[in-house]
């Protein structure tokens, strides 16, 4: 109960929607591979590619690199190489 609050805390006073905890110790070890990997869940895809629509209505002055970036999340570009998997 008191990871759920802490995360709980970081959601409230960071405004962050979906994050996740990563343990880079865990990169010392092999069999912590599978924890590595640069992967995300289809229902965190979609809702980024939600964001990136809607922040690409709303913020007309974005930087241009910024809204190209948006925009090819729209397009389906998973970025930082990362794969879209079902968990």
């Amino acid at each position: 109960q008191a990871s759920l609050a802490d995360l709980d805390i970081l959601r409230r006073t960071r405004r962050m929607e979906y994050f996740r905890i990563v343990n880079w110790d865990n990169m010392l070890y092999p069999q912590y591979e599978d924890k590595m990997q640069k992967t995300i869940a289809p229902d965190i895809w979609k809702w980024l590619q939600s964001e990136a629509k809607r922040k690409l209505a709303e913020k007309p002055v974005a930087h241009p690199a910024v809204r190209a970036h948006w925009q090819s999340i729209v397009d389906g570009i998973v970025p930082f190489g990362y794969n879209v998997v079902e968990e």
